[in-house]
C-alpha cells in the first residue's frame, strides 16, 4: 500500500537541477503508488525563521501549508543543492520553520520525528553535492528521521544523462523498499 511522501527541493532556482532530479525521483514514486507532494519553496513565501514572527504574528499561513504537508506525510525525500560545502539557506530555513511547533501539545521535531528520509543532492561541480548532503543527513538524524544510508549524488548535473536518470530511479526503488521496512 502506498504511502504519503513529502518531497522537498531545497533550491529556490527555476531551472534548479535539484527540482529536475526530485521530480524523476518523485515520479518513480508515484508510479509505485506513494502519494506524493512536491514541495517547492517557490510556493510558500517562506520568511527567514525569527522567533520575533513565531510568538508575534505567529508562523505564516504559507508556511503552515508547508508545514502540514510534511507533518501528515509517511516519509520525506530532500533535493538539496551545495552552497559553500553545505546545504542551501532556503532549504535549512524551511526545515527550520517546519520543525517548529503549531500548539504547545504538539511534540518536538514532531513534523519529522521518526519519518523515514531519503536525501539526494546535484551541483555543477564535481563532487555532486555530497558535503551538503553530510551536512543535511546530520539535521535530518537530530530532527529524529531514520535517514536511508542510501543518497544519490549527480556531479556536472548540466550534463545529466540516462546513468543518471536510472540511479535516481534505483533510489526511489530502494527508498520504497526502506519505507515499506520502517513502516510495515
Amino acid at each position: 500500500m502506498g504511502k504519503k511522501i513529502a518531497a522537498i527541493c531545497g533550491s529556490l532556482r527555476k531551472d534548479s537541477y535539484n527540482l529536475a532530479i526530485l521530480k524523476i525521483v518523485c515520479a518513480k514514486l508515484s508510479e509505485m503508488g506513494h502519494e506524493v507532494t512536491l514541495i517547492n519553496i517557490n510556493d510558500y513565501d517562506v520568511p527567514l525563521f525569527s522567533q520575533d514572527i513565531e510568538t508575534t504574528t505567529g508562523m505564516p499561513e504559507k508556511v503552515k501549508v508547508m508545514k502540514g504537508i510534511v507533518h501528515s506525510a509517511q516519509a520525506i525525500v530532500i533535493a538539496t543543492p551545495e552552497y559553500n560545502g553545505s546545504v542551501s539557506g532556503v532549504g535549512k530555513n524551511a526545515i527550520d520553520w517546519i520543525s517548529r511547533p503549531l500548539t504547545p501539545d504538539e511534540g518536538q521535531y514532531a513534523s519529522f520525528s521518526g519519518k523515514p528520509a531519503g536525501i539526494i543532492a546535484a551541483s555543477p561541480g564535481r563532487l555532486g553535492g555530497v558535503r551538503a548532503l553530510m551536512h543535511l543527513r546530520h539535521i535530518l538524524t537530530v530532527l529524529g528521521c531514520n535517514v536511508m544510508g542510501k543518497q544519490v549524488i549527480v556531479p556536472e548535473a548540466h550534463n545529466m544523462n540516462d546513468v543518471s536518470k536510472k540511479e535516481l530511479e534505483t533510489f526511489a526503488t530502494m527508498f520504497d523498499a526502506y519505507i515499506g521496512k520502517l513502516l510495515a
